[in-house]
């Protein structure tokens, strides 16, 4: 989840929808298994995440999931 500001206004978002004006959201690279990295572009908010799943030795159920957050501003 990450606080949006439009016109004026703060607001929590957890999701992105083309209803929210981001000039850029989704996957650049994924394998629909065990990795991803995507980006969003929220009015002068620069987020990228990426995910990697281990499925080693001692992994929980299913695999352990690792998550990178990286945020920038513009300004």
């Amino acid at each position: 989840m990450w606080i949006g500001a439009k016109n004026g206004q703060y607001f929590l978002r957890h999701v992105s929808l083309d209803s929210d004006e981001l000039s850029t959201y989704g996957w650049t690279d994924h394998n629909g298994r065990d990795y991803g990295h995507q980006v969003l572009v929220d009015h002068g908010l620069l987020l990228t995440t990426s995910f990697l799943k281990e499925k080693g030795e001692g992994s929980g159920y299913g695999g352990d999931w690792a998550v990178r957050l990286n945020a920038k501003t513009d300004g």
